[in-house]
């Protein structure tokens, strides 16, 4: 399974990003690995932020290539 998920991230300072990425992970799986964690989302000096939402946005049979329909798990 592989699951696109949106991660909302929020900085000490208060200010918040998304990213959009794909985990080769189911989707529970998934929202587990990303909440709680800490991402650096800086590209010349650090910017680390934290995880606190996962949104998932499409899941996909690595073995057919296909898409699943499923309701979406935000937490």
């Amino acid at each position: 399974m592989r699951t696109k998920v949106k991660l909302h991230l929020k900085d000490e300072g208060g200010d918040v990003d998304t990213i959009t990425t794909w985990i080769n992970l189911p989707e529970q799986q998934a929202h587990d690995h990303y909440i709680g964690k800490r991402l650096n989302l800086g590209t010349v000096a650090d910017r680390m932020m934290k995880c606190f939402k996962v949104e998932t946005l499409n899941i996909q049979d690595v073995n057919t290539k296909g898409t699943m329909n499923a309701v979406p798990i935000i937490k």
